[in-house]
């Protein structure tokens, strides 16, 4: 059962983040459903950023977009900028955790997640992702996508507005990887949308959705409030929306209750 998570504005970059004890991280959470114990959370690391942890996995579908930098989970490419990575509940990653460039990820979690390490993994780690059967038997495999070599394509939201598919289509329910009783918050599709530069009029949804929207680029005012890159709102943004240069935002849309 899916408790409140609405957030109607909030201004990241102004906002008061939590340091950690070792001032190499940094944390500002961004939604939270107390009911579920699901978030979405900004995470930055500083340059050189390493944590020696065993390679692990958690009991939550797992959503993950590179906001700024690089940032390697493991001996895979390392995902930088722009790159969106999919964790369904058990995968298993880790193990040489690190960053060269610093970086700012934008996670999130469908439940409340809790951490389990792979005592018996290959060692050394062979950079592979594992799929634990008992945690998570359904035909869905994680994976990244480099979100500019995917294509703009034309939103069904009206014309002139445009969305990359990061993950499953924008406003419809997702066919694997959604909601679900174990993980109440899980997005049915992860995108980018843009608006383009001269919209004015409510603000474009799809009919039956929830949607998370963190801006990347360009400025507008919805309800008269300015958004901006590092803007993020949660719930169904209402009111007159007038774009004043092209506002791109990474998303994730969520069917809403029946």
């Amino acid at each position: 059962m899916r408790g409140q998570r609405f957030v109607t504005y909030l201004e990241t970059t102004t906002a008061e983040w939590q340091p950690s004890p070792s001032g190499q991280v940094r944390r500002l959470r961004l939604s939270t459903d107390p009911e579920t114990g699901a978030f979405s959370q900004l995470l930055a690391v500083v340059p050189g950023f390493q944590v020696p942890e065993k390679p692990h996995f958690a009991d939550s579908d797992q959503e993950i977009f590179l906001v700024e930098g690089e940032f390697a989970y493991d001996h895979l490419a390392v995902p930088r900028a722009g790159d969106y990575l999919y964790r369904p509940a058990g995968t298993v990653y880790g193990g040489g955790e690190h960053s060269v460039a610093g970086g700012v990820q934008l996670i999130s979690f469908g439940r409340a997640p809790v951490k389990f390490h792979l005592e018996d993994a290959p060692d050394p780690w062979p950079g592979e992702y594992l799929i634990d059967q008992r945690w998570n038997p359904r035909p869905v495999q994680p994976f990244m996508v480099r979100s500019d070599s995917l294509p703009w394509v034309r939103s069904r939201l009206g014309y002139g507005i445009r969305e990359k598919r990061l993950r499953g289509v924008p406003g419809e329910p997702a066919r694997y990887g959604g909601r679900s009783a174990h993980s109440p918050w899980a997005a049915d599709a992860a995108f980018l949308l843009a608006l383009p530069a001269g919209y004015r009029g409510p603000f474009p949804l799809w009919s039956g959705f929830l949607v998370e929207l963190f801006v990347l680029a360009g400025s507008a005012t919805v309800e008269e409030v300015r958004w901006q890159r590092g803007s993020y709102t949660f719930g169904r943004p209402l009111g007159e929306t007038v774009v004043t240069s092209e506002l791109i935002c990474y998303g994730r849309c969520f069917e809403l209750d029946s």
